[in-house]
């Protein structure tokens, strides 16, 4: 974790004072050797606290995201099974109805 100490953008952007991971290693190099940002060090452990709860509360919501889309898909896989097997369905009745036109015994020479 790095911390701004001024201002910046470019390949990303950062205020003063902002916290960030920056998974970039030589962009975070680049970036510590022109001073524009530091290590992040937590200085106390409410802080701490405090960040790790704002953490948790971010992954129990999309933890909840997760579950709610993986909903939707199995509602929407069920949808295309189904049309898919009345789709199967109806081909089969129209090639039994074409077979039923035809009367028993003529064939073509």
């Amino acid at each position: 974790m790095y911390e701004a100490n001024q201002n910046f953008s470019g390949i990303i952007s950062m205020a003063v004072g902002e916290v960030r991971e920056i998974t970039d290693e030589a962009l975070a190099k680049d970036l510590l050797k022109a001073k524009l940002i530091k290590k992040y060090v937590v200085s106390n452990t409410k802080q701490l606290q405090n960040e790790l709860a704002e953490a948790n509360k971010t992954i129990e919501e999309l933890q909840s995201t997760i579950t709610e889309k993986e909903e939707i898909i199995e509602q929407l896989q069920a949808q295309i099974n189904s049309s898919e097997s009345d789709l199967a369905q109806d081909n089969d009745e129209g090639s039994n109805q074409n077979n039923d036109d035809e009367p028993e015994g003529s064939e073509e020479n």
